[in-house]
């Protein structure tokens, strides 16, 4: 719950700071939970498709990749970008 101070009793004693810390761990747990919902559902992956990223990103000459675009696919491909 990111709106901590609606319903707290001692609402005067909640800041900005208390707010995103209860925020960003929400978003923590919620990463967890689709992570390991993904691993529960998808189990061992044997196809070639678990390889096309390392394929792609390989064929785009990482050193001619703008900083910015290496920045916005870290996420994704950023271990092949190196």
């Amino acid at each position: 719950m990111t709106d901590y101070d609606c319903w707290h009793p001692d609402h005067d004693s909640v800041t900005v700071d208390l707010i995103i810390a209860n925020l960003m761990q929400n978003a923590a747990t919620a990463q967890k939970t689709i992570a390991d919902a993904v691993e529960t559902i998808s189990g061992a992956r044997t196809c070639a498709c678990k390889d096309a990223p390392r394929h792609r990103a390989s064929s785009r000459r990482p050193p001619h990749v703008p900083e910015q675009t290496k920045k916005d696919l870290a996420p994704i491909i950023g271990k092949y970008l190196k």
